[in-house]
Protein backbone atom coordinates (compact mmCIF):
# COMPACT_ATOMS: atom_id res chain seq x y z
CA UNK A 1 0.00 0.00 0.00
CA UNK A 2 3.00 2.24 0.55
CA UNK A 3 3.77 1.86 -3.14
CA UNK A 4 0.37 3.23 -4.12
CA UNK A 5 0.84 6.23 -1.81
CA UNK A 6 4.31 6.89 -3.21
CA UNK A 7 3.10 6.71 -6.82
CA UNK A 8 0.12 9.01 -6.24
CA UNK A 9 2.20 11.58 -4.32
CA UNK A 10 5.40 11.19 -6.40
CA UNK A 11 7.49 10.68 -3.26
CA UNK A 12 9.66 7.98 -1.72
CA UNK A 13 8.92 6.23 1.55
CA UNK A 14 11.92 8.07 3.03
CA UNK A 15 10.77 11.47 1.72
CA UNK A 16 9.40 14.13 4.00
CA UNK A 17 5.62 13.90 4.34
CA UNK A 18 5.57 17.66 3.73
CA UNK A 19 6.44 17.03 0.06
CA UNK A 20 2.75 16.17 -0.37
CA UNK A 21 2.02 19.89 -0.03
CA UNK A 22 2.49 22.47 -2.77
CA UNK A 23 5.45 24.86 -2.66
CA UNK A 24 7.37 22.86 -0.04
CA UNK A 25 10.95 22.98 -1.26
CA UNK A 26 13.91 21.19 0.36
CA UNK A 27 14.86 24.50 2.02
CA UNK A 28 11.37 24.97 3.47
CA UNK A 29 11.32 21.35 4.67
CA UNK A 30 14.70 21.87 6.38
CA UNK A 31 13.34 24.99 8.08
CA UNK A 32 10.29 22.97 9.21
CA UNK A 33 12.55 20.24 10.65
CA UNK A 34 14.41 22.84 12.69
CA UNK A 35 11.02 23.90 14.08
CA UNK A 36 10.27 20.21 14.89
CA UNK A 37 7.63 19.95 12.15
CA UNK A 38 8.01 16.77 10.13
CA UNK A 39 4.54 16.00 8.81
CA UNK A 40 1.26 17.60 7.80
CA UNK A 41 -0.45 16.89 11.13
CA UNK A 42 2.30 18.75 12.99
CA UNK A 43 1.97 21.66 10.55
CA UNK A 44 -1.80 21.77 11.12
CA UNK A 45 -1.46 21.75 14.90
CA UNK A 46 1.18 24.50 15.09
CA UNK A 47 0.36 27.78 16.76
CA UNK A 48 -0.43 30.51 14.23
CA UNK A 49 2.63 32.68 14.87
CA UNK A 50 5.28 29.93 14.38
CA UNK A 51 3.36 28.59 11.36
CA UNK A 52 3.40 32.04 9.76
CA UNK A 53 7.15 32.29 10.49
CA UNK A 54 7.65 28.93 8.80
CA UNK A 55 5.62 29.91 5.73
CA UNK A 56 6.79 33.56 5.50
CA UNK A 57 8.60 32.95 2.19
CA UNK A 58 5.35 31.95 0.44
CA UNK A 59 3.17 34.42 -1.45
CA UNK A 60 -0.51 34.87 -0.62
CA UNK A 61 -1.58 32.65 -3.53
CA UNK A 62 0.93 29.97 -2.46
CA UNK A 63 -0.45 30.11 1.10
CA UNK A 64 -3.92 29.53 -0.33
CA UNK A 65 -2.60 26.50 -2.25
CA UNK A 66 -1.06 25.08 0.95
CA UNK A 67 -4.27 25.71 2.88
CA UNK A 68 -6.38 23.92 0.26
CA UNK A 69 -4.05 20.92 0.24
CA UNK A 70 -4.00 20.77 4.06
CA UNK A 71 -7.79 20.96 4.20
CA UNK A 72 -7.98 18.05 1.75
CA UNK A 73 -5.56 15.95 3.81
CA UNK A 74 -7.69 13.33 5.62
CA UNK A 75 -5.90 12.74 8.93
CA UNK A 76 -7.76 15.32 10.97
CA UNK A 77 -11.17 14.57 9.52
CA UNK A 78 -11.65 10.78 9.83
CA UNK A 79 -13.04 9.01 12.88
CA UNK A 80 -12.80 5.20 13.04
CA UNK A 81 -15.06 3.12 15.31
CA UNK A 82 -15.63 -0.61 15.24
CA UNK A 83 -17.47 -3.36 17.10
CA UNK A 84 -17.28 -7.14 17.00
CA UNK A 85 -20.82 -8.47 16.65
CA UNK A 86 -21.83 -11.31 19.02
CA UNK A 87 -18.49 -10.96 20.81
CA UNK A 88 -19.81 -13.02 23.76
CA UNK A 89 -20.78 -16.02 21.63
CA UNK A 90 -17.89 -16.64 19.21
CA UNK A 91 -16.77 -20.21 18.56
CA UNK A 92 -13.33 -21.48 17.59
CA UNK A 93 -13.26 -22.38 13.88
CA UNK A 94 -16.12 -19.99 13.13
CA UNK A 95 -16.08 -16.40 12.02
CA UNK A 96 -16.65 -13.00 13.57
CA UNK A 97 -18.28 -10.02 11.92
CA UNK A 98 -16.67 -6.68 12.57
CA UNK A 99 -18.78 -3.61 11.88
CA UNK A 100 -16.62 -0.58 11.14
CA UNK A 101 -18.05 2.93 11.16
CA UNK A 102 -16.05 5.63 9.44
CA UNK A 103 -17.07 9.24 9.84
CA UNK A 104 -15.51 12.11 7.97
CA UNK A 105 -15.94 15.82 8.62
CA UNK A 106 -17.85 16.94 5.56
CA UNK A 107 -20.34 19.75 5.38
CA UNK A 108 -23.22 19.44 2.96
CA UNK A 109 -22.38 22.87 1.55
CA UNK A 110 -18.92 21.67 0.49
CA UNK A 111 -20.40 18.88 -1.61
CA UNK A 112 -18.36 15.81 -2.55
CA UNK A 113 -14.69 15.61 -1.64
CA UNK A 114 -13.35 15.88 -5.14
CA UNK A 115 -10.09 14.37 -6.34
CA UNK A 116 -6.99 13.72 -4.25
CA UNK A 117 -4.41 16.51 -4.14
CA UNK A 118 -1.72 14.89 -6.30
CA UNK A 119 -0.25 17.36 -8.81
CA UNK A 120 2.21 14.86 -10.32
CA UNK A 121 -0.31 12.06 -10.82
CA UNK A 122 -1.24 11.87 -14.52
CA UNK A 123 -5.03 12.03 -13.99
CA UNK A 124 -7.60 12.86 -11.33
CA UNK A 125 -7.58 10.27 -8.56
CA UNK A 126 -10.49 9.40 -6.30
CA UNK A 127 -9.48 8.78 -2.70
CA UNK A 128 -9.83 5.13 -1.63
CA UNK A 129 -9.01 3.30 1.57
CA UNK A 130 -8.17 -0.25 2.55
CA UNK A 131 -9.65 -1.79 5.68
CA UNK A 132 -7.31 -4.60 6.72
CA UNK A 133 -7.52 -6.94 9.70
CA UNK A 134 -4.31 -8.62 10.80
CA UNK A 135 -4.54 -11.64 13.07
CA UNK A 136 -2.28 -13.91 15.10
CA UNK A 137 1.21 -14.49 13.65
CA UNK A 138 0.70 -11.48 11.36
CA UNK A 139 -1.91 -13.34 9.33
CA UNK A 140 -4.09 -11.34 6.95
CA UNK A 141 -7.63 -12.28 7.98
CA UNK A 142 -9.77 -9.67 6.18
CA UNK A 143 -9.32 -6.94 3.58
CA UNK A 144 -11.75 -4.60 1.82
CA UNK A 145 -11.31 -1.55 -0.39
CA UNK A 146 -13.70 1.32 0.31
CA UNK A 147 -14.38 4.93 -0.56
CA UNK A 148 -15.66 7.46 1.94
CA UNK A 149 -17.99 9.50 -0.22
CA UNK A 150 -20.51 10.35 2.49
CA UNK A 151 -20.16 11.85 5.96
CA UNK A 152 -20.56 8.38 7.48
CA UNK A 153 -19.94 4.92 6.05
CA UNK A 154 -20.56 1.54 7.67
CA UNK A 155 -18.60 -1.50 6.49
CA UNK A 156 -18.84 -5.15 7.54
CA UNK A 157 -15.81 -7.43 7.59
CA UNK A 158 -15.95 -11.18 8.23
CA UNK A 159 -12.93 -12.55 10.07
CA UNK A 160 -12.14 -16.26 10.16
CA UNK A 161 -11.28 -17.34 13.70
CA UNK A 162 -8.62 -19.85 14.69
CA UNK A 163 -9.32 -23.49 15.48
CA UNK A 164 -8.11 -23.20 19.09
CA UNK A 165 -10.39 -21.59 21.70
CA UNK A 166 -8.97 -18.69 23.66
CA UNK A 167 -8.08 -15.04 23.22
CA UNK A 168 -6.24 -13.77 20.16
CA UNK A 169 -4.99 -10.30 19.31
CA UNK A 170 -5.99 -8.57 16.08
CA UNK A 171 -5.24 -5.21 14.48
CA UNK A 172 -7.64 -3.18 12.34
CA UNK A 173 -5.85 -0.93 9.84
CA UNK A 174 -7.34 1.90 7.78
CA UNK A 175 -4.84 2.57 5.00
CA UNK A 176 -5.04 5.35 2.43
CA UNK A 177 -4.19 4.52 -1.16
CA UNK A 178 -3.33 8.16 -1.85
CA UNK A 179 -1.74 9.96 1.11
CA UNK A 180 1.29 9.13 3.22
CA UNK A 181 1.16 9.59 6.99
CA UNK A 182 -2.58 9.29 7.59
CA UNK A 183 -3.08 5.56 8.11
CA UNK A 184 -4.82 4.49 11.33
CA UNK A 185 -4.62 1.30 13.36
CA UNK A 186 -6.49 -0.09 16.36
CA UNK A 187 -5.64 -3.23 18.33
CA UNK A 188 -8.36 -5.45 19.75
CA UNK A 189 -8.86 -8.96 21.14
CA UNK A 190 -11.34 -11.67 20.25
CA UNK A 191 -12.12 -14.48 22.66
CA UNK A 192 -13.56 -17.75 21.34
CA UNK A 193 -15.05 -20.71 23.18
Amino acid sequence: MDLSQMIVQATLITSSRLLQLPHFTPALIEKAKKMKVEDITELLTMEDKPRMELLESLSQSQLIDVTRACNRFPISSINLEFKVQNADDLRAGGSARIVVKLARDMSEEEGPLGPVYAPFYPKEKEESWWLVVGGPQSALVAIKRITISKAQVSVKLDVELGEEPGTAEYTLYLISDSYQGCDLENNFKITTK
